[in-house]
């Protein structure tokens, strides 16, 4: 993965904000982003101190003023008095006499591709990697002292060349361009949070799977329920399941069953992705999501990539038999509990017996679903999209996802450079994987925060396609129909 610019900015409003101090690692730049011209142009603008062979530390003020004081003083003799020295160093100084301006510190730093919940199989490949490239990063050492006056931002991430045909980073812009076509190879990568308008809780939200876990209901050993209440995620772990395999089938009790039955439909983003192929722009679905409502909402398979695999394929754990997916749900409504006691019909304990493989003599395996569990590798079909696919998309949409989970996080900062990159989510994402939205620095990166299916239906307004998004309404759940018309039934500009 390719090195990704840190930036801190400091926004200065006051006198006050320029005794902030800063301390500059050697291999940074800090600069004025407010003075940029064609010679020093954004982001950075002016370059006031480059790079050192030692930590800087010093005020803001003072490093402003002693790059003023070095032009006006320190530069060869057939320099001095140029007009264009001149102006630089009374640019400088005016900085200080009306301080509203920025600080922006500039140096490069390796993104990490390691995260705690990441599978252990995964995070050992890409972790002997980022070994090897971690001599050739500069250290994240630059930081502002601390002070009440002016505020820092910190971001990743760069920001990127702007397409030709694309006049800003915005909603309109992003649709007519994807309306008229300049879009060839859509790339869209989705999460959780696509299917909650279907009735599925997403993992990492306030009311999401993780958070509502009660370990005390669980049928486990004591350990194991005081392992899940330190990390929820534990409760779908591979170590976990091979051990005790309870717990995980008695979360997702309510999601097998509503899986078998056809409670979740489709929502208007898996629709946005059906549209994407009719018209011939979709290149690939990567989804995080084990449910298989993309192909449900008509998606050829061939077209989505389910990296963590799917619900509805299911297998034993050790001899890899198949299994039909409404076999396995059978057995999941006969054999394990309720936790909240959703179902009377329920038993009152859970057993495991029912799921005991018995395709071949003496396999001891267990019939499980085929989805991928923490401590368990990615597919390698995952590793072909990322070094074949990946890199060739126009236009990357990230929606659902709080982009937590590596490797799947890495798709937004392997992208090209001059990929349009925009994010429906629920909260603020990204910025840690690469992403920069903020104005001025931001060229095509977008973020559209709150409800994703409201988002998609504006971008499929933006881009001409609200008949097609409308047509689709009686095959989608209940909240996505009454999403979709009731962003339609608003005035044009109005959301």
């Amino acid at each position: 993965m390719r090195p990704q610019p840190r930036r801190l900015l400091l926004r200065v409003g006051s006198p006050g904000a320029l005794n902030r101090s800063l301390t500059k690692a050697p291999k940074a730049r800090v600069s004025i982003p407010e003075l940029a011209d064609e010679a020093s142009p954004l982001p950075e603008g002016w370059v006031v101190v480059g790079w050192s062979q030692t930590d800087l530390t010093d005020t803001v003020g003072n490093f402003i003023a002693k790059a003023a004081y070095q032009l006006e003083h320190e530069i060869p003799d057939f320099m001095k008095g140029l007009p264009q020295i001149q102006s630089q160093v009374e640019s400088l100084k005016r900085l200080l006499k009306n301080p509203n301006f920025s600080v922006m510190v500039t140096e490069q730093h390796r993104q990490a591709s390691g995260d705690p919940n990441v599978p252990e199989g995964q995070e050992r490949e890409r972790g002997e990697k980022g070994e090897e490239e971690e001599d050739e990063d500069t250290c994240t050492q630059s930081f502002f002292g601390p002070g009440d006056e002016g505020e820092v931002i910190e971001t990743f991430g760069t920001a990127g060349v702007r397409p030709p045909f694309l006049e800003a980073p915005t909603l309109e812009a992003i649709g007519r361009a994807l309306g008229s076509g300049h879009f060839r190879s859509v790339l869209l990568m989705t999460g959780a949070g696509v299917s909650t308008n279907s009735g599925i809780p997403d993992y990492r939200s306030a009311g999401g799977m993780y958070a509502s876990i009660r370990p005390d209901l669980l049928t486990a050993a004591e350990e194991e329920r005081e392992a899940i209440k330190r990390d929820p995620t534990f409760v779908a772990n591979i170590r976990l399941f091979r051990q005790n395999p309870l717990p995980l089938l008695e979360v997702k009790r309510e999601f097998v069953l509503g899986s078998a039955n056809g409670t979740f439909r489709p929502t208007a983003t898996h629709m946005f992705a059906r549209i994407l192929h009719e018209k011939g722009y979709l290149m690939r679905v990567l989804t995080q999501n084990i449910d298989g409502l993309h192909t449900a909402a008509g998606v050829p398979s061939e077209k989505v990539l389910e990296v963590h695999g799917s619900i509805r394929n299911c297998v034993c754990s050790e001899c890899g038999t198949s299994f039909p997916f409404q076999n396995f749900a059978e057995k999941v409504r006969e054999s394990v509990k309720s936790l909240h006691g959703l179902d009377a019909s329920a038993p009152s304990e859970s057993s495991v017996g029912s799921f005991q493989c018995e395709s071949k003599f003496f396999c001891n395996g267990i019939i499980r679903p085929a989805v991928v569990l923490f401590g368990e590798s990615l597919p390698k079909s995952f590793d072909v999209a990322m070094d074949e696919e990946v890199s060739k998309a126009d236009l990357l949409l990230v929606a659902g996802t709080s982009l937590t989970v590596a490797p799947a996080n890495q798709v937004p900062s392997v992208v090209p450079l001059s990929c349009v990159r925009l994010v429906i989510n629920g909260q603020r994402v990204g910025e840690h994987c690469g992403l920069v939205f903020d104005s001025p620095y931001s060229q095509r990166d977008l973020l559209l925060e709150g409800d994703l299916d409201e988002g998609v239906a504006a971008l499929c307004r933006a881009a001409g396609w609200g008949e097609d998004l409308e047509g689709l309404v009686d095959e989608m759940a209940s909240a996505s129909r009454e999403t979709v018309r009731r962003v339609y039934a608003v005035g044009e500009g109005d959301v």
